[in-house]
């Protein structure tokens, strides 16, 4: 190759092939890049993670939360009380429902506590009026002979 003489195509892609493995290609320096990117990120990140993260939440955090958080309650607590209410909703009437259910019981008790009194009450006086029904024949034929042996209510005098 001296003066005057031009590469041919061919004599261009000889030296293309016979230096590739010399000289980089674009898509070498694109895997290189990545390569050293990864390494890189592999080894200070966590280094910087480390060491700034701390810093960050320390002074950023309260003041971002002081902004974020009534947004963030804002967006959720709508939703967070469409799924809770009901829940809530269920339990109280699980309680109420309990609550009842023990009331019912004490009344009951109760109901059946009077019942039995007003029962063993009503007994006695049952037992009374069959007693004073059995009675009432006798008393009759008493009265049937009182009333020969004193006719108007008083002895009879023979005189």
């Amino acid at each position: 190759m001296g003066k005057g003489k031009v590469l041919t195509k061919k004599d261009a892609e000889f030296l293309k092939q016979e230096f590739k493995s010399v000289f980089a290609t674009k898509e070498n320096l694109k895997i290189l890049k990545k390569e050293i990117a990864n390494r890189v990120t592999r080894s200070v990140v966590p280094q910087v993670t480390r060491s700034v993260v701390p810093e960050v939440t320390r002074s950023v955090v309260p003041e971002v939360a002081k902004a974020v958080v009534p947004e963030i309650a804002k967006a959720v607590v709508p939703e967070v009380t469409q799924a809770v209410i009901p829940q809530i909703k269920s339990v109280v009437k699980l309680v109420i429902s309990g609550e009842l259910t023990e009331q019912e019981e004490k009344y009951e008790k109760k109901l059946e506590e009077f019942k039995s009194e007003f029962f063993d009450k009503v007994d006695l006086i049952l037992k009374e009026i069959t007693t004073v029904q059995e009675e009432r024949p006798l008393i009759e034929s008493r009265l049937e002979a009182l009333e020969k042996i004193h006719p108007q209510g008083k002895h009879v005098l023979s005189s």
